[in-house]
């Protein structure tokens, strides 16, 4: 039987994390494409050769049916659109939201995530759910979704991971920058900022 697998991506924190790995700050609310398809590309690589073939998460007969991204912009809606576009061609549904101006960590992301992780799991949409984030603030969300009988895999950068979600998830899966595809695209993105500080 092939186990239903949704993937729940907090994709500003993500972009921040990727920043931090590779020791550029990456502006989350206006990723340039090199950023996007570096996140992609590790998303793909953590679910088709990580944990579609790891025991501990169960899924070894896993299919994904859905994969979420989340995240804030700014600006119009072109770049609104530009975001959308860039994650469709990669198989993501997209769940933006514009950055309000003087406002700190954005919890619309925050309650985006809870709800569609929510309403999956209560119309028993699938049995695994991967969450790549690692802040604490999912704590109790992932305590209700396994209330549904939904096995919940964490994955994130581990120094950026609460060991509060760790111990909340079902298991943990450190994320990083695999595959030599990804790793060359990491690499680029972190001389193209050595570039533009040379400019300053």
């Amino acid at each position: 039987m092939h186990e239903r697998v949704m993937i729940f991506v907090d994709g500003s924190n993500m972009l921040r994390g990727i920043g931090n790995k590779i020791g550029k700050v990456i502006d989350s609310v206006k990723p340039e494409d090199d950023e996007l398809f570096l996140a992609f590309g590790i998303v793909d690589m953590l679910w088709s050769t990580r944990l579609a073939h790891d025991v501990l998460v169960g899924a070894v007969e896993g299919r994904v049916v859905r994969r979420f991204w989340f995240g804030s912009y700014e600006g119009g809606d072109e770049q609104e659109d530009r975001i959308k576009n860039q994650l469709r061609k990669r198989n993501f549904e997209p769940v933006l939201f514009k950055k309000l101006k003087n406002k700190g960590k954005e919890k619309r992301v925050d309650i985006a995530i809870a709800r569609e992780m929510l309403i999956n799991a209560f119309n028993h949409n699938m049995e695994i759910a991967v969450l790549v984030a690692g802040d604490e603030d999912y704590v109790d969300l992932v305590k209700d979704i396994k209330r549904y009988g939904v096995r919940v895999t964490g994955s994130f950068f581990e120094e950026e991971t609460s060991p509060k979600i760790r111990l909340a998830v079902d298991y943990f899966h450190p994320l990083g920058i695999w595959g030599e595809s990804n790793k060359e695209l990491a690499k680029r993105i972190s001389a193209n900022k050595r570039l533009d500080s040379d400019r300053e």
